[in-house]
C-alpha cells in the first residue's frame, strides 16, 4: 500500500512570489517600515508562533507581501535569531511604559543612558553608606 505524503506547507509558501513593500496601508506596516528606515528596534507582542502573546524586541529588516498577506522579516533580539512575523498578528506596544518606549526613535539609546545613570547613582549611594558606617 503506497503512502501519501502531504506537501510541505512552508516550501509551498516559499515558492509563492515575494513582493517587497516600501509602503503599507496598515499602521503596523507603516511603523515597521519607519523602524527599518531608522534602524531602530521595536517591542511587539506576537499572537502566533511557539510562544503566543510574548513580548519580543525586533529589528525590522524587510516588509513584504506573499500569498495575500504582509510579513516582516526581522532580527528577534529576544530569540537572538532572524524570524518572519505576519503583520496581522503583530501588536506594537504603545508608548507610555518603560518597556514600550522602544516605538520612538532613539529610545533604546535613551533607555541605556537612563539605566547607566541609575546604576551610577546606586553605586555612589552604596559607597557613601559604606564610607560613613
Amino acid at each position: 500500500m503506497a503512502r501519501r505524503y502531504r506537501k510541505d506547507p512552508i516550501a509551498a509558501w516559499e515558492k509563492q512570489p515575494k513582493r517587497v513593500l516600501h509602503s503599507s496601508n496598515s499602521s503596523v506596516g507603516r511603523r515597521l517600515l519607519e523602524a527599518k528606515a531608522s534602524h531602530e528596534a521595536l517591542e511587539i507582542t506576537y499572537a502566533g508562533g511557539s510562544e503566543p502573546h510574548q513580548a519580543r524586541m525586533i529589528r525590522p529588516k524587510q516588509v513584504f507581501e506573499r500569498g495575500g498577506a504582509e510579513y516582516v522579516e526581522a532580527y528577534c533580539v529576544t530569540k537572538k535569531e532572524h524570524r518572519i512575523f505576519r503583520l496581522d498578528k503583530i501588536t506594537i506596544r504603545a508608548a507610555g511604559t518603560r518597556g514600550q518606549n522602544a516605538t520612538s526613535p532613539g529610545s533604546a539609546a535613551k533607555d541605556w543612558v537612563e539605566d547607566l545613570a541609575l546604576i551610577a547613582i546606586f553605586i555612589v549611594i552604596v559607597i557613601l553608606v559604606i564610607f560613613f558606617l
